[in-house]
């Protein structure tokens, strides 16, 4: 686990805002700590106080680029409606049926 959020943090800190790793690296530390002693309890509760910064930090993150994703699409959908909108105006009753002559062959 600690080799795990080592690697995360290492991959993802530029994601990251300041606040959350920070904390990410408190709890991190801590954790190493607790290892090094034989208290068990102290263990699972470094433990769950990384998995807990861990979590809040990568929801961050995900938020963070949800909000990214959704203004790339409204701009795609801004100008994907511009070139639609020039397209009908050139052509008002086009629905996008052809008139077509076909024969049946057996």
């Amino acid at each position: 686990m600690i080799y795990q959020t080592e690697k995360n943090l290492k991959d993802l800190s530029e994601s990251m805002d300041a606040d959350a790793k920070a904390k990410v690296e408190a709890a991190l530390e801590r954790t190493k700590e607790a290892i090094k002693t034989s208290d068990t309890s102290e263990i699972i509760s470094a433990r769950d106080g990384l998995n807990a910064a861990w979590h809040e930090a990568s929801a961050n993150i995900y938020s963070q680029s949800d909000q990214q994703q959704a203004q790339t699409g409204e701009q795609h959908a801004h100008e994907t409606g511009e070139s639609e909108q020039k397209e009908s105006s050139s052509s008002d009753n086009d629905s996008g049926a052809v008139d077509a002559d076909y024969e049946v062959v057996d």
